[in-house]
């Protein structure tokens, strides 16, 4: 398998299936992903509790790997991240991107940035146009 063919098969997996069973087939055993959570690096074992939470809220998770660049233990990733709030039912669309570095077949290494400003305003968290508001020196009201 390719590095791409990898990732994407980690997406179908656990992300779209929720199937967490074998994370050791696809991260060492001391693996480190920074940027999944800004400024909290996870380990294998804290992506149980992650990819959980965020499918708590989202529902029919679909990930594609929209572009990729492999070179030697590296590979870049441009992603399109689709499904349904679980609330309503409402479609999410958003996108992000990972570097990622393999060894022996697996993600040893992984730099992700993920639209999570989008994602929250999709599910109603964040207010619509957040971005803007905050650009023009709004300030955002806690529920």
């Amino acid at each position: 398998m390719t590095k791409t063919e990898i990732l994407q098969a980690w997406y179908d997996q656990a992300w779209s299936r929720g199937d967490l069973s074998d994370l050791e087939r696809f991260y060492t055993a001391d693996v480190t992903a920074t940027g999944v959570v800004p400024s909290l690096p996870l380990n294998r074992n804290d992506f149980q509790d992650f990819v959980a939470a965020l499918r708590h809220q989202v529902k029919q998770i679909a990930i594609s790997i929209t572009q990729a660049v492999e070179q030697g233990e590296w590979l870049a990733a441009r992603i399109e991240f689709n499904g349904c709030c679980a609330a309503t039912d409402a479609p999410i669309q958003t996108t992000g991107q990972v570097m990622v570095r393999f060894k022996d077949g697996k993600m040893a290494q992984s730099y992700g940035q993920f639209d999570y400003i989008t994602l929250f305003e999709q599910l109603g968290q964040l207010p619509q146009d957040t971005i803007a508001a905050c650009l023009a020196g709004q300030g955002l009201t806690w529920r």
